[in-house]
């Protein structure tokens, strides 16, 4: 039979048939006859069904199906009960995207505790088809339009390039069991309706419309990997990190005739989602503009784009009340302190020093604060240390995790850039106190 040839050459392909599998079964007819071809083919399979608990009865009636073909022929089953209504406003998404996270996510989790190696779906040629016309309408990129991949990490579809007609000949010829899902006879989702309606409209204009769709998103799917290839040089030639930021070189690369393509590819890993892209891509003399995801922050700063991680371990404040330790850290600054004398000075751009006597504790390190203000070192007056950011152009990123040293309730050290006047060493020094600075 054609589609186990096809099964076969696919692991074989993937140098996978002797694996063991995590296999997804719903109870419907895809699946179903993925199993029976599973089985009949001796692979070591474990098979996973997700009970989301949307269609009452029926649902459970799906799950106890599995679970009697499981026992019949002697295959290890696991399952798994979701309360998706509660999952969907939790996650704020939709049924259908808020089910795909909850089974990917088990599946996984399973797959670990079996020590299986690959997980298995049944998606085939026409959701292939359904896909690449349901993201066209949605004005997808290439990217997009490249469909369901036929293997993505640890997931192998080796149905991919079989049609449903080929399915429903096998399901017929073996006599396969399988239940019908009544939330597919429904239009109200738009996969059903591009399925019921697009499909059948595209076979009647070219009987082999599925099939030749399906080849074209594999041809997509390759072109991409191309073009990815290309960006990730461009990438890393025009990008630097400098600690923890991302800096991107935008005057350059805004000047190649795929900058909107190459921004969208560059930043949609970090969250930032097309309207926010676009408004990065639009904006002019915008220096100082940021954008927020759950996970990063982007600075537009001058001809730069500078992207840090949010991190939950930057600190606000540490206080030393008695003495200095030897070395601390704060917000990705390494802080070594020494006790020297004067015939140890040696000025580096890393190295602060101060007059100890003058200092007091406790000593407190912490961001800075609006209305902060100190007397820069050479200074006669004193000076906010937000103007002070703007002098020494720091961004926004920066100055949000600088230590700002204290004694008492006085600034003594923007660090790594300026002591405060009046705890500089002088003639009457006796003590130094010096502070070496490493990111």
């Amino acid at each position: 039979m054609i589609i186990a040839e096809l099964l076969k050459d696919f692991l074989n392909g993937s140098s996978t048939i002797d694996q063991k599998f995590i296999l997804a079964v719903s109870g419907g007819k895809d699946s179903m006859a993925l199993a029976y071809l599973c089985k009949s083919e001796n692979l070591n399979i474990v098979i996973a069904h997700c009970n989301f608990m949307l269609r009452g009865q029926e649902s459970i009636a799906d799950e106890e199906f599995v679970r009697s073909f499981c026992t019949a022929n002697q295959i290890t089953f696991e399952s798994i009960r979701f309360n998706t209504k509660t999952a969907c406003e939790e996650l704020g998404l939709s049924t259908q995207e808020t089910a795909r996270i909850l089974r990917y996510n088990w599946f996984e989790k399973i797959r670990q505790q079996h020590h299986a190696n690959y997980i298995l779906t049944a998606h085939h040629a026409n959701d292939l088809a359904e896909t690449f016309i349901f993201n066209a309408a949605r004005g997808s990129g290439i990217n997009g339009l490249g469909g369901i991949p036929k293997k993505n990490g640890v997931i192998l579809r080796p149905l991919i390039l079989v049609s449903q007609n080929t399915i429903n000949d096998y399901i017929t010829a073996h006599q396969v069991p399988f239940r019908n899902d009544s939330s597919n006879l429904s239009d109200d989702y738009t996969r059903n309706f591009i399925r019921h309606h697009i499909i059948p409209k595209l076979v009647e204009v070219n009987n082999h419309a599925i099939e030749h769709i399906a080849k074209s998103t594999q041809i997509l799917q390759e072109a991409q990997m191309i073009i990815n290839e290309k960006l990730n040089e461009i990438i890393v030639k025009h990008s630097t990190y400098n600690g923890s930021v991302l800096i991107i070189d935008n005057s350059i690369i805004k000047q190649l005739p795929y900058y909107n393509y190459l921004l969208h590819y560059w930043l949609s890993p970090f969250g930032f989602n097309s309207n926010q892209i676009n408004e990065i891509i639009h904006t002019i003399h915008g220096s100082g503009k940021t954008w927020n995801t759950p996970t990063h922050l982007l600075l537009y700063n001058r001809d730069e784009l500078r992207i840090e991680k949010h991190s939950d371990n930057n600190l606000n404040a540490i206080c030393f009340e008695e003495n200095f330790p030897s070395k601390f850290s704060f917000n990705g600054y390494h802080l070594e302190v020494t006790y020297i004398d004067k015939k140890q000075l040696d000025f580096k751009p890393n190295l602060m020093y101060f007059d100890a006597e003058k200092i007091d504790f406790p000593i407190t390190i912490r961001t800075w604060n609006q209305g902060d203000i100190f007397k820069p070192l050479g200074m006669l007056n004193s000076k906010k240390v937000s103007d002070f950011f703007i002098d020494q152009k720091i961004d926004l990123l920066e100055k949000n995790r600088l230590p700002i040293i204290c004694s008492g309730h006085q600034i003594i050290a923007v660090v790594p850039y300026r002591i405060d006047d009046r705890y500089r060493i002088t003639d009457n020094t006796n003590t130094i106190l010096r502070i070496k600075v490493t990111q």
